[in-house]
């Protein structure tokens, strides 16, 4: 991941929408920050948590000083500490315990009026050796994460599927890996400069229309909320 993610057009992808969507928020959190790519491009006043030492080490690498050993589910912070609060890829990992308390925790330490941004993989059925190797365990459809996030007290400003665009190809590598019965091993490597810039024009031209014209599929549950 962190040969990967300055340059792979999904990381590059998702940054460009979460920066989009965070707006003037300066006091962030990025609760599972991981090897820091998405940290080292939101400014100097934010914050970021993770369990994995090697990834906090990877984050440190890259300069970045804000952050601390911690799991979403026991944030070390006061309530109300943070303009925003995003939460990447992270509820699906295998970490989490309990996805619901995770939310709970994310809420109780942004400030009323701020944000939850929250990603996470989508539909059950697409699990595949790609999760195992990630240590992906558990992935949603809209309305499960939809209910998650109100029921921790947020509220929903934004619910859809994105990354129509993978989601061909997710199914295929489903459909190879039942085949192969392969064990974990992820699909994520370097893609030509071509087909990278390619794929990237195509996924924020899917950004664009997230809002205007959601997709009924998608390989990702995007959500957007407010505290109230």
């Amino acid at each position: 991941m962190r040969e990967q993610e300055d340059r792979h057009w999904w990381y590059r992808s998702l940054r460009a929408l979460v920066q989009q969507r965070l707006g003037g928020a300066r006091d962030i959190l990025d609760a599972g920050c991981g090897t820091g790519g998405m940290l080292a491009r939101l400014g100097a006043q934010a914050t970021g948590v993770d369990v994995s030492g090697r990834a906090l080490d990877h984050a440190r690498g890259r300069g970045l000083t804000r952050v601390a050993r911690a799991s979403v589910c026991d944030l070390p912070f006061p309530d109300g500490s943070f303009d925003a609060v995003l939460a990447l890829d992270v509820l699906y990992h295998r970490a989490v315990t309990d996805e619901a308390r995770a939310l709970v925790e994310i809420a109780r330490v942004v400030r009323p009026g701020g944000a939850v941004i929250i990603h996470v993989a989508a539909h059950p059925r697409l699990a595949r050796a790609h999760d195992s190797a990630v240590h992906g365990v558990r992935r949603f459809n809209r309305r499960g994460l939809g209910a998650l996030a109100r029921a921790a007290g947020l509220e929903v400003t934004e619910l859809a599927y994105r990354n129509a665009l993978a989601f061909p190809a997710a199914v295929a590598f489903c459909l190879l890996d039942r085949v192969r019965r392969r064990g974990p091993r992820s699909e994520l490597r370097s893609l030509p400069t071509w087909l990278n810039g390619l794929l990237l024009r195509l996924s924020q031209a899917e950004n664009a229309l997230l809002a205007l014209a959601p997709s009924p599929v998608g390989l990702s549950v995007w959500c957007v909320c407010r505290k109230p």
